[in-house]
């Protein structure tokens, strides 16, 4: 139920991705490290036009309480798609309190 006083309502896993079985039945399999807090957002048209100028693509924004640890290595999972971390986290407003992260969609089998 949407509760209009949780800044962070989505559940969103992040972990790594792991090759398992041997060739040429190997395939890939998302391993959750732990679960975080966060607000999954789409971006606006003009941030996605500004990056693609840029030669840099990414699908979703994700805001995140300051003190959540995410690296750029890190894979996330929310709502069955896996996503790969573009840049760095910025600390919105450099207050401390909340980060934005750029994250893209990994295609089946990409990894």
């Amino acid at each position: 139920m949407f509760d209009p006083f949780n800044e962070y309502p989505h559940d969103i896993q992040v972990g790594r991705i792991r090759v398992v079985g041997k060739y040429p039945n190997k395939r890939e399999q998302f391993v959750s490290d732990r679960t975080i807090q966060g607000f999954m957002d789409t971006p606006t048209t003009s941030e996605m036009l500004k990056y693609h100028q840029m030669a840099k693509d990414f699908d979703r924004n994700l805001y995140t309480p300051y003190d959540v640890g995410i690296d750029v290595s890190d894979v996330l999972l929310y709502e069955g798609n896996r996503y790969q971390v573009v840049g760095y986290p910025i600390d919105q407003g450099s207050m401390h309190e909340v980060n934005l992260t750029r994250l893209q969609v990994i295609p089946n089998g990409k990894g």
